[in-house]
Formats: structure tokens, sequence, C-alpha cells
């Protein structure tokens, strides 16, 4: 066990004895996400955001912290891959919530009529998450679609989706005798519990500004998502139609809401983003680069910024002392993916270069491939010793859908073939996998555009160098004591320069002499940096200390 390691388990262990952790016993945290990776084959994630939910949640359990987290059961994800084929949550280990002998309701007003959700449980230890699913017979055939996939791209079933989490997610606690001390938005979708926490105050006879300023005691905000395409927006007359029952039974006007969620922009939409920073108590960003964005962007807002982190036990590929003979196992176990998913059979002692997350411009997923010739003539100066490996959540039948696997998919079947794969069907094995078995793993956003970049943490936890532009966590480190800082402005230019002065060379060496090189060096750094100052009990604690 590092230092932190210890000095976490003596803070956690101290606190667990404080009168603010037994009033926590009491009324624990609700976490609210649209996502959370806990389950490898339920379609409930699909991407960095339910990792990092679900990396939180199992630090919570693992540090016995009261924490109940709200999300919704969907039966396939974002792109249509990984569908459940069985409905029931059983079959992923969830337990189907009763009331006596029958399955728990809960009611959520939607439009002029009644939605019902039953509720799935995902445990352990002590922490929990429920999930809201519609696809019941109680409902009409419409209805039962509501949350049948991830992030749905139709956006009146993607209000809907909002309002079963955040209205449903409210009156699902209350109905098991939970009354949080604090609910915790992790980004914006769960924003229309404000609503429902409104209406309970209206009722008890506060007016409505009385109201806000209650509920925002309790109401913090995480943001993730700067960049305007990533945030959710509304129409006010979606929302004004799909409200009409609820606020009716809440005696709340809508266009108070709608007022607090009015985005600065020409179109008058609605902002789920707005919303949860005009009503939270404080909100924060998720690394220091981020927060400052963050701070220029809504300079009227208290932001702070907690960087995220990782969950160890979860990540960590590195079971022994021997760091290269273990990081050359888990390559093993990657190349024998390659090998199952396109029969090519790539030697070991090849430099594998990793790319994996979510195919949008800002990540400029195809920075290495810009200059396919350059490319060519580093591969033949270095006798063909380099592999690129890409996955992100897209199946094969995405390739037309996608600009960016399109060209990938050009790539690995003419100037690259042979030594370019695409992962399809990315999952958590298949991040479990990556991060561990690359040699490098390249992170190539616009500066300022990145939130945080956790998969850069999981994989230089194991051994895998990073290659980035300055940005995200990277921004927080002296990155060239660890791997290699490229160019943002010039990045590909920049990238393959590096590659073919320093990067391969470095490796090379590292290959003729494993015991001493300053490869092993940046591998042995890059880990124990995780260790000490990215895991998400450090996280956690920040959050108690910051936010809690």
């Amino acid at each position: 066990m590092n230092t932190d390691q210890k000095s976490n388990t003596a803070w956690f262990e101290s606190f667990k004895q404080s009168e603010p952790y037994s009033k926590l016993k009491q009324n624990p945290i609700a976490y609210f996400c649209a996502e959370f990776a806990l389950v490898e084959n339920l379609p409930s994630y699909a991407g960095g955001l339910g990792i990092l939910a679900g990396d939180y949640v199992l630090e919570t359990a693992e540090q016995d912290f009261p924490l109940v987290g709200i999300g919704l059961y969907y039966q396939k994800s974002q792109n249509n891959q990984n569908e459940t084929s069985e409905p029931d949550g059983t079959k992923f280990t969830l337990e189907l919530l009763k009331s006596g002998p029958d399955k728990l309701l809960i009611t959520i007003p939607i439009e002029d009529r009644d939605v019902q959700a039953q509720v799935w449980k995902w445990q352990k230890k002590n922490s929990c998450v429920y999930f809201l699913d519609t696809n019941i017979n109680e409902n009409t055939p419409t209805d039962r679609l509501i949350t049948e996939q991830l992030y749905a791209e139709d956006r009146e079933i993607r209000l809907k989706q909002e309002l079963i989490l955040g209205i449903g997610g409210v009156r699902l606690l209350q109905k098991l005798q939970i009354f949080p001390s604090v609910y915790h938005l992790n980004e914006g979708h769960s924003a229309f519990l404000i609503i429902e926490l409104l209406g309970q105050e209206v009722k008890n006879g506060l007016n409505i500004g009385e109201a806000f300023t209650k509920i925002k005691e309790r109401l913090i905000f995480t943001n993730h998502t700067l960049v305007l395409e990533g945030q959710e927006m509304f129409t006010p007359e979606a929302l004004t139609r799909n409200t009409r029952k609820l606020c009716q039974e809440l005696n709340l006007d809508i266009l108070n809401i709608i007022e607090k969620g009015r985005a600065k922009s020409e179109d008058n939409m609605f902002s789920m983003t707005t919303l949860a920073l005009n009503s939270a108590r404080l909100t924060n960003a998720v690394s220091r680069i981020h927060g400052e964005k963050a701070r220029e962007l809504w300079s009227q807002y208290p932001i702070i910024h907690i960087t995220n982190g990782i969950f160890i036990p979860r990540w960590d590929r590195i079971k022994s002392e021997d760091i290269v003979a273990e990081h050359m196992k888990n390559e093993e176990n990657l190349l024998k993916i390659i090998r199952q998913t396109h029969g090519e059979h790539w030697k070991k002692e090849a430099l594998l270069v990793g790319w994996s997350r979510r195919f949008v411009p800002y990540k400029r997923p195809l920075a290495l491939l810009e200059d396919v010739s350059k490319l060519e003539e580093i591969l033949k100066l270095f006798k063909n010793k380099i592999h690129f490996v890409y996955s992100a959540p897209l199946d094969d039948n995405d390739v037309n859908k996608n600009e960016f696997l399109k060209k990938i998919a050009e790539l690995m079947n003419g100037e690259l073939k042979g030594f370019l794969t695409f992962i399809p069907h990315y999952n958590i094995k298949v991040a479990e996998a990556m991060v561990a078995g690359c040699d490098v793993w390249l992170n190539t956003p616009i500066v300022g555009r990145e939130a945080c970049g956790t998969s850069g943490m999981k994989a230089a936890l194991n051994g895998t160098i990073p290659v980035s532009t300055n940005d995200g966590w990277v921004c927080e480190i002296p990155l060239n004591d660890f791997g290699w800082l490229i160019n943002d402005q010039n990045i590909t230019t920049d990238l393959l320069e590096k590659l073919k002065n320093e990067i391969i060379p470095t490796y090379e060496t590292f290959l003729h002499n494993k015991l001493s090189s300053d490869w092993l060096d940046k591998m042995k750094k890059s880990r124990n940096l995780i260790l000490t100052d990215f895991s998400t009990a450090r996280m956690l604690r920040e959050y108690i200390e910051k936010m809690y």
C-alpha cells in the first residue's frame, strides 16, 4: 500500500468516527446520473460519464460511505450494441423491488397521464443504485419504450427519460423512506428533480422564491460538459406540454422553471445545465483546467474543481512488483482479443499505440492518421514494428454513420492494412484490455475541451505510457516526466515527429534492456503517480471535504 492509500485509509477510518458521518448514515447522499457502468453486459452506460459514476459508487462501497445512486434501466445502449436479450434485470444480478407481494411502482405524471416505473436494485456492501424501468405491462406500448435506449435520439423520448430520472428518482427515495442530506446531480440529465423538490416545499406553504432558496442548500452539481453540443436542451413548448399534469399536481407554474433554465442563446431553448447551475448551492468541474474554463464561461456561479479519479481495484492489472512481466501478460491478452476480432497475428515485440473513447470532433481521433504517407515512412524506417489499436462505443454497422470510423475502416483495408485495427462493441472488458495492454496511450483533444480524460489514468496505472495534449488531468502534472506532451496547435506533425525521434527509439532501447531504461522509469513513475494522486478514494475525500 503506497503513502496516499495509507493516508486515505486513515482519513476514512477517522471520518467514520465523526458526527457528520453519523448524520450521513441517517440522511445519505443521493447521487443521480443517467448512466452507471456497474454490470459489464448491461447497456447502462455509453462511455466516460458512466464509467466514472460506476467507479465512484464502487469507491463509496469500499469506504462504507452513505450514498444511494439513481439511474435508468435500459434495454439498449446508445448505439444499439449490447442490447439485452432479456429485459429481466435478475439476469444481471439485479433485484426487483417489491411492495408486499407486488412489485414496487413509481408514478410519474407526463403530459396528461401517469407513467409507471418498476425499480431494479444493484448493491455492493452498503452502497446501492436504483434503476427506474418503464418497460412494464402497466404502461402503454409507447410509454414502455421511454427507457428502452440510453440517450435516445428522439428529443421527446429524451425529455421523458429525464423526467423519469429526476421526478421518479425523488419519488422513489420518498417511498423508500430515504431522506437525502444532499442531492448530487452528476451532469445535468437529472435536473428535473428540482421540480419535484420545489413542489414539495410549495405544498408546505412556501412561495416559489422561498422554495428555491430552501432546496438550493441541498443541491450540488458536477458538470462534465462545457461544449454546447453536449448539453441537454429542450424547447420550452415541449417542457410545458410534458409537465402539464405534474405542475398541476404540484401547484407550480412551469414558467418559473423555464426562467431558471433559459439558455443564453438566440433560439430561447431550455437548458438542463443552466437549470442545474441556477439551482445548485455549489458546482464543481472535474479537473483544474476544466474549472478554469467553466469559470470563464459561467463567471456568475460558484464553481470549484475536483479532479476525477479511478477506482484502483477495478483497473489495476499489475499483480506483482515485476511491472514489465505483468505488462507483457496484459499485452498478450490484448493481442489475443485482436486475433479473435480480426484474425490478425501481431508480434508482442511491436509497439502498441492505443486510442479509445467516443468518436467526436473535439477529441480528434484521427490526429495520428492525418498524414498517412509520413506514417508509412515511420513504419518502414522501424521495420513495421508499430501497430495502432482503436476502439469506441460503435459497432461495425456504424461505418457509414460515423466519418471517423469510416476513415479508419478505409485505412485498415488500404494503406495501413495489418498495422491498424478497430475493436468494435466497446465495453468494460475491452476498455480493461486496452488500457492495460497497449504500450502507448494517446489522448488528443483540443486543449480546454476535454473535461478530465480518466482513460489516461487507467493506462498509466498499468504502465502504459501517456502521450497527450495538455488538457484535462494531464494539465496538473509535468507530463514529460511520465510520457510525452504533444503540441495542440500542430498536433499531427508534432505527434509523428515525437513518435519517430523519441517514442519509438526509447521503446527500442527498452526492448534491448528491460531492467534499466528511460521507458521503464516512465512506466514506474506513471503507475506511482496514479496510485498517489488520482484514485477515487482521493476524489471521494475531496467531495466530502468540499461539497458534502
